[in-house]
């Protein structure tokens, strides 16, 4: 039978590691923080054969304590903008024209590398990614405010790709988008093709992900963690409104609370769709989940 499951209500409540048994996560420390080329392309094909279809349509109650916060009224609270263009030779400080994605013509500030961007990265700065492939690695370190996000989106909707590169940390490879401890940034419109997974969250909060494409871990199918959208200590984030497409374990959620799943596709996981581990008040609703040889939940 098809484990599929649309537009799906779905809000619970796991305590301290209910249902998910104990979890063998470590706590965040430190890592070397790198950066690795490629793709491994492991398949070690992991298949328990799992027949939990996830679709019991749990009690909510996941509003204790607060739960995941909104923006502030308006938007993000961005007061400042910058681009950040692939196709650019070098930096462009204040001259930059996005008609015509040159340097000398124009009156804004725009960096040639998603790491030159890093850089700048302050509260309120909205850093708007132009059409192309970016092989590097998206680690934010720098954290926002309440009132004042970091934003990190693709601008007017062009395609912009993060492509054939991996985060690296401690020796192991992961997605490359890499919230490292980091509160009140937003990553939006983003794609993610070609890597080990997709993103890695820890010991990071009240962060967004929302209308990103993340489409085939190099990995898939397995088992790994670090196929998927990969949240550790971390709580009050959301992630809305993307395709989550052959992923590990698609979502993994440990040892996080007070996250809000909502509004996202998520398709075809080696192992599960979701898993959550230790996790108190996370609220999934209103996604479309389809994984017709493994799992949708555990």
């Amino acid at each position: 039978m098809f484990r599929f499951l649309a537009a799906v209500f779905l809000a619970m409540v796991i305590s301290a590691c209910g249902g998910g048994g104990s979890s063998s996560e470590s706590p965040p420390a430190a890592g070397d923080g790198g950066t690795s080329g490629g793709s491994d392309g492991g398949t070690d094909g992991g298949t328990d054969g799992g027949t939990d279809d996830g679709t019991d349509g749990g009690s909510d109650g996941g509003t204790d304590g607060g739960g995941p916060t909104s923006p502030p009224s308006g938007g993000y609270g961005f007061t400042s903008s910058a681009f950040i263009d692939g196709d650019l030779n070098g930096d462009c400080p204040r001259d930059y024209d996005p008609a015509s994605r040159s340097c000398s013509s124009g009156s804004d500030t725009a960096y040639s590398s998603i790491s030159s961007a890093l850089g700048a990265a302050a509260p309120g700065t909205a850093f708007y990614l132009r059409a192309g492939d970016y092989r590097e690695v998206l680690r934010l370190t720098v954290s926002g405010q309440a009132d004042a996000y970091i934003g990190w989106l693709a601008y007017e909707n062009e395609v912009v790709t993060i492509r054939d590169v991996n985060s690296l940390d401690n020796g192991e490879d992961y997605g490359p988008i890499w919230l490292d401890g980091v509160s009140y940034n937003v990553v939006d419109g983003i794609r993610v093709r070609g890597s080990v997974g997709f993103l890695r969250a820890v010991d990071a909060h009240y962060n967004v992900i929302e209308n990103c494409d993340f489409d085939t871990a190099t990995i898939y199918p397995s088992e790994s963690k670090r196929g998927g959208l990969y949240f550790a200590w971390s709580t009050n984030n959301k992630v809305l409104d993307s395709r989550i497409v052959r992923g590990t374990d698609s979502l993994a959620l440990v040892r996080s609370d007070r996250n809000l799943i909502a509004g996202n596709t998520f398709e075809l996981a080696g192992h599960d769709v979701w898993v959550i581990k230790c996790g108190s008040y996370n609220v999934i609703r209103g996604n479309r989940f389809s994984n017709p040889q493994q799992k949708i939940g555990s």
